[in-house]
């Protein structure tokens, strides 16, 4: 293929997206654009190969806030499993944004 200029090499793929293909980006956001209709999230950025989910909560309903992440991802699992994909957990961050006074409150619920 010949995009632009640039070249990819041919590649024989069973399944999935070429790692370091020119389209692989494009082709990857193809693949994954109902993530957003399929997994319970509040809101989702998503890149040409990477992707966060966005979960909005009061402090005074953190159980609440801990239940919708952990549903959500057990969606999410089932989701990469059904289209043979696999979450890289090196790469899987969680990160909170909240008032000091509230940190201990996610501490306690093992948010994190």
């Amino acid at each position: 293929m010949d995009v632009l200029g640039k070249k990819s090499k041919r590649q024989k793929t069973l399944l999935g997206v070429p790692a370091g293909s020119i389209l692989g980006p494009i082709m990857f956001s193809l693949f994954v654009n109902d993530l957003s209709k399929s997994v319970s999230i509040d809101r989702s950025i998503m890149f040409a190969d990477d992707g966060n989910l966005l979960f909005l909560g009061h402090p005074k309903d953190l159980q609440s806030l801990k239940l919708r992440i952990e549903q959500c991802m057990r969606e999410l699992f089932e989701y990469l499993f059904k289209k043979k994909l696999s979450q890289n957990v090196e790469k899987t961050k969680m990160l909170i944004l909240a008032h000091r006074s509230f940190i201990e409150q996610f501490l306690i619920l093992n948010l994190w």
